[in-house]
């Protein structure tokens, strides 16, 4: 598995700076998944963590942790150029220019494949983030059984954006028609945070769905 991570690592970065970090993860997740796919990988390492400072004065620099299978990278980058850029096409084009800079360079110094095959996979990868439109779409959850009228079956949604993160409750009649798809959460995007409101699904009669987190007191219900 090759897992590629960017840290703001800036001292003088504000609560809203810090909360808008979550803001790269969508396309951190989609590149490393497809990258592991393709077999671009770094033996005995499964983590390049990159640590951008936001000082020009900081010399680039690399260390490697076998002990934790990690590559750690101190750049120079100051997050807030990524921040500061409006759309999401930009922010893409931004990350892509980032994964060249920083990734490339050590992939090609320690992954066992040729630099024209890193190169190739690099790319394949990026373009996948687009390809995905920008988001990765997960069932976080689904009834074991239909309704107790066994005409309906629920779907519990998890959407992945650059904007945040969003949970769906969907729900499907005996011809496979949507006739409920109900907003319940909208967070933020790193894993960390909404995981608290992936739960169980459960149908507590005909016309009544409850979704019951197991790791906090949250929980939803939808009426049909």
């Amino acid at each position: 598995m090759l897992d590629v991570h960017f840290n703001d690592w800036r001292k003088n970065r504000t609560q809203e700076d810090k909360k808008r970090k979550h803001e790269m993860n969508i396309f951190e997740l989609i590149f490393s998944r497809k990258a592991t796919e393709l077999g671009l990988t770094i033996e005995g390492h499964e983590l390049i963590n990159i640590f951008c400072l936001g000082n020009e004065r900081r010399p680039y620099s690399l260390s490697k942790r076998p002990e934790i299978m990690e590559i750690e990278v101190k750049v120079p980058y100051n997050f807030l150029e990524f921040l500061c850029l409006e759309s999401t096409e930009a922010k893409f084009k931004e990350f892509k220019r980032l994964i060249h800079l920083y990734v490339v360079p050590v992939l090609l110094e320690y992954s066992p494949l040729s630099k024209d095959v890193i190169l190739e996979l690099v790319d394949r990868s990026l373009n996948q983030i687009p390809n995905q439109n920008y988001e990765a779409v997960f069932l976080a959850g689904k009834t074991p059984k239909k309704s107790p009228s066994r005409k309906r079956v629920a779907l519990l949604k998890g959407v992945h954006r650059v904007e945040g993160f969003q949970l769906y409750c969907e729900v499907y009649d005996a011809r496979g028609m949507r006739i409920v798809n109900k907003l319940l959460v909208e967070e933020i995007g790193e894993p960390n945070a909404y995981s608290r409101f992936l739960g169980e699904l459960k149908w507590q009669s005909d016309s009544l769905i409850v979704v019951k987190s197991p790791y906090s007191s949250w929980q939803a219900t939808i009426e049909i």
